[in-house]
């Protein structure tokens, strides 16, 4: 009787690496709010700024709540708009601020938030906080 343990033990190694992969990059897609990140490989970029037209709260995983904000920015005579899901990396933002944008010139679509303006004068309070412990 013969017993063939190398292609079985090939077999789990292969498995046990691509368990490895897939958790990863569930893991990776997990911290940015299951958003593909925009890589610009190959492609020309700009810089312009955009401001915040819109930003409301949504319900995410576990009864949390992150915010989608809505933004618009203008290339040449064109304005486009697109949004983004901020958390607390991001921090809360307010209509009326503004983003620092990277955008592709063969595709003004294409887009990443690489900086935030913070023109907004209102104060702020964090939710679950009471003024008591602010002033403190």
């Amino acid at each position: 009787m013969v017993r063939i343990r190398f292609i079985n033990q090939t077999t789990n190694t292969i498995a046990s690496i691509f368990l490895i992969i897939f958790i990863s990059v569930f893991l990776y897609l997990g911290f940015n709010q299951f958003q593909i990140p925009t890589n610009f490989v190959f492609t020309k970029t700009e810089q312009t700024r955009a401001k915040i037209i819109e930003a409301k709260m949504i319900p995410s995983v576990k009864g949390y709540w992150i915010q989608l904000v809505e933004y618009e920015y203008i290339i040449g005579d064109s304005i486009y708009r697109d949004s983004f899901k901020a958390g607390q990396k991001q921090g809360l933002q307010v209509v009326g601020d503004e983003l620092m944008l990277k955008y592709s010139i063969s595709n003004p679509r294409r887009n990443k938030v690489i900086g935030f303006y913070r023109h907004s004068k209102k104060n702020i309070k964090p939710i679950g906080v009471s003024s008591k412990d602010i002033e403190n």
